[in-house]
């Protein structure tokens, strides 16, 4: 093993991950200037023009030096055993330079969950002012909205007739009309998305929050640095080890760990503290600093799957997206920061029930009129049209595990993706709600062929073993460090964790329960409550 080194600068604050939590923690914490800070991310800088380039989704989230990939390979429901690879963002910015920019927050119950498992600091009304704090919302300060924040959260300009239909459409089916503003507290609804993107290029936590606050003295920000481990002294954290340009690292600390990397990362980092199942741990030679058996537990994440369709009497998006047709719109990005290249894969959004006897949304519906060659970013060459629909409030719960003592071994995913009965009828639901939408006058012209899962599936059975193979998770996984107000649980109320000293969990994986919706606007909202939790301390 290589020798470690000694860095001579002590910190007060290491934040480990450079994420959509990660920026906002090392921003705020920074802001002290007698506080030295030093963020580590395991991936490069976020500087390639395909980040910047909203519509560069495309490259970026299919591309390693930009992703962590991980596989999972579990059967499901014991019937198909599916390889699926999780992407996650692994550059600065995290998910939000890979991500499509969605600006959602979830629905207000979410937070009364979170408030009920962790306390009033993560209620509706605590969360809500953390949202207005930090957005600055193109439609303008209201009561629900921000304005003056360090994210920009844009309108998106590019509207197109199919996408007007399929909101006629869904209003036809029952949906309230949210128009510009889909962010409504009790969220159901069909509307143009926010995004946050500003004057055409993606807004990422690095530019709304790391990027001004890099020319701080006191701010250090290093790359390509995988962190080993935090190291305790009497269960308090006192440095953290990082293998950085071939070199292995030990940077000291007086205050805290902020650990931001992801619900994947998170609990991989705790247990290769020492923090996990003590019987674990103890398996690959880790010792035990406490015994924390809910480590990696509680993995819930939103699931997905899309609805490909023809696309009759109209052209659509297909040709704008492949070989030359792609041309002008590229121009007309570079050289004005305009048209369809200013935004993410999905211009219209809806939030709606798989059951009325849900007492909020759990399904999110995205729609745009492409459509991809199967396996491939590529669009079609025919017109197509695509809604894709994610369950974000599931019920089946996995883990996520590291497989050995080296901190760059694989981990082991076990999502357990519709172990739960609510869920298959969630599938069957979502299919049947979005077949409402489209088949309402307003848009059944445009409706040719149902590439998948398929015209002529028409009952439960049948829908649910087409849709099965094409469901796919991980990019809004949540709860695996989740916080609590029993002694069981990984982090205490103000998202320290329990048995030890100096380390916080500050990201998605802190979340106690789903949040109904994309999950980058709520990891910069937490970060900023719980910054908001540790000058509280700080001034007490």
């Amino acid at each position: 093993m290589t020798e470690l080194t000694i860095a001579e600068e002590t910190y007060d604050d290491i934040v480990i991950g450079g994420g959509a939590s990660g920026c906002v923690m090392a921003s705020r914490l920074s802001a002290n200037p007698s506080n030295r800070v030093l963020l580590l991310e395991a991936g490069g800088g976020d500087s390639h023009p395909m980040i910047t380039m909203p519509k560069g989704i495309a490259v970026v989230s299919a591309s390693p030096r930009f992703t962590w990939r991980f596989p999972v390979s579990q059967p499901r429901l014991d019937r198909l055993d599916i390889g699926e690879t999780w992407v996650n963002g692994r550059v600065l910015g995290g998910g939000s330079s890979v991500n499509g920019m969605i600006w959602s927050r979830g629905h207000r119950h979410d937070y009364d969950d979170w408030e009920r498992a962790g306390g009033s600091a993560w209620g509706w009304e605590s969360m809500l002012a953390a949202y207005r704090a930090i957005e600055d919302h193109e439609l303008g300060p209201s009561e629900t909205r921000g304005s003056g924040g360090p994210v920009r959260v844009s309108i998106g300009p590019f509207r197109y007739p199919e996408a007007h239909s399929f909101i006629a459409a869904a209003k036809q089916a029952g949906l309230s009309d949210r128009g510009d503003d889909l962010n409504h507290p009790d969220l159901d609804g069909v509307g143009w998305y926010a995004h946050s993107v500003r004057d055409g290029r993606r807004e990422s936590s690095v530019t709304a929050f790391l990027d001004p606050a890099r020319k701080r003295k006191n701010l250090d920000v290093m790359t390509n640095a995988i962190v080993e481990r935090i190291e305790f002294d009497d269960r308090r954290a006192c440095a953290v080890i990082v293998r950085i340009k071939g070199r292995r690292v030990r940077y000291a600390l007086r205050g805290e760990v902020i650990v931001a990397g992801g619900s994947v990362m998170s609990p991989k980092i705790l247990e290769l503290s020492g923090i996990g199942d003590g019987s674990r741990l103890s398996r690959f030679g880790i010792e035990v600093v406490h015994h924390s058996p809910h480590v990696g537990e509680n993995l819930r994440d939103h699931l997905n799957f899309s609805m490909p369709h023809r696309l009759l009497g109209a052209r659509g998006l297909n040709r704008r997206f492949r070989g030359i047709g792609r041309v002008p719109d590229l121009l007309r990005y570079a050289f004005a920061h305009t048209g369809p290249m200013t935004l993410g894969p999905y211009e219209v959004g809806a939030f709606t029930r798989s059951d009325p006897q849900q007492d909020r949304p759990d399904l999110q519906l995205y729609f745009s009129a492409y459509s991809k060659t199967p396996g491939r970013w590529t669009t079609e060459r025919e017109p197509g049209f695509t809604v894709s629909v994610f369950l974000v409030q599931t019920s089946s719960v996995g883990s996520v595990h590291i497989s050995s003592s080296d901190p760059e071994a694989p981990i082991e995913l076990l999502p357990n993706h519709l172990r739960d009965d609510a869920d298959q009828r969630r599938v069957v639901g979502a299919v049947r709600t979005v077949r409402s939408i489209l088949r309402q006058p307003a848009f059944a012209h445009h409706v040719g062929t149902e590439i998948a899962p398929g015209d002529v599936h028409q009952d439960d059975a049948a829908i649910f073993e087409r849709v099965l193979p094409r469901i796919s998770g991980g990019t809004h996984a949540m709860g695996t460090c989740a916080m609590g107000r029993g002694d069981d649980a990984v982090l205490d109320e103000r998202l320290r964790v329990r048995g030890v000293k100096g380390v916080r969990v500050v990201n998605c994986a802190s979340m106690p329960t789903l949040v109904s919706g994309n999950t980058s606007a709520p990891a910069m909202a937490i970060a900023w409550q719980a910054a908001n939790l540790i000058e509280e301390e700080l001034r007490a």
